[in-house]
């Protein structure tokens, strides 16, 4: 059990940051369940709407690798002064991970009264996310016609189908990832956490970002494990 402490941060500085990770998720969130909703529906998946999917997909892990540069900020300008046109997934996570130990979202499972648990199976870890970009990235682009196309696109309804099981997975494994997590703050003189709450069950309600110090070793250690 992790203990959130009434010590929460007002720091002014990373107000704005605050907002720009709570824009960056809503987008997210958008996204993810615009694909929700697609996917709670009995449909006859062709390849127009595998396609429109797997965008949204490559959308919400570029959202991700967007998400960690934010949290990331004040360190990652200093190796990319131009970073607020940085857009190319691989090197911005590349980037992240060499300044900022805890970059990656760790879930989180609000239960009330300041109290969270942290969630330990069935979420996706950096490597799935990468998957998820190339075999998306490889299916929103046009092929060469020279390819044997016949043997790439899913061309009966077993292949197809696999396809939607298989965006029902990520779907799944990318809620529980976000809907509550934690990111590590990394600046030159501290280390601080985003608490993020997407609402993802509520399309009215807007993400909240809460900065937490380094006030709960157990947050700490969560983002050791």
């Amino acid at each position: 059990m992790i203990y959130l402490s009434p010590n929460m941060s007002s720091d002014i500085l990373q107000e704005k940051d605050n907002t720009i990770y709570a824009n960056c998720m809503a987008e997210l969130k958008g996204r993810l369940n615009k694909v929700k909703k697609l996917l709670d529906k009995n449909f006859s998946m062709d390849i127009f709407l595998l396609e429109f999917i797997c965008l949204q997909f490559r959308k919400i892990c570029e959202l991700f690798a967007f998400g960690t540069l934010i949290a990331s900020k004040d360190l990652y300008k200093q190796v990319r002064k131009d970073f607020g046109n940085d857009w190319n997934f691989s090197r911005i996570l590349e980037t992240v991970k060499k300044i900022n130990p805890r970059y990656f979202p760790k879930p989180l499972k609000y239960e009330g009264n300041k109290k969270f648990m942290a969630i330990t199976n069935d979420f996706l870890l950096q490597k799935d996310i990468i998957a998820i970009y190339n075999e998306c990235s490889n299916m929103i682009h046009a092929q060469n016609h020279f390819k044997d196309l016949k043997n790439f696109y899913p061309n009966n309804d077993k292949e197809r189908d696999g396809w939607t099981n298989k965006f029902k997975e990520w779907k799944n494994k990318f809620i529980r990832l976000f809907n509550c997590h934690t990111i590590g703050v990394k600046t030159n003189s501290y280390t601080k956490f985003f608490i993020a709450f997407l609402y993802i069950d509520n399309s009215n309600k807007n993400p909240q970002i809460i900065t937490a110090d380094l006030l709960s070793q157990k947050i700490h250690r969560l983002h050791q494990i």
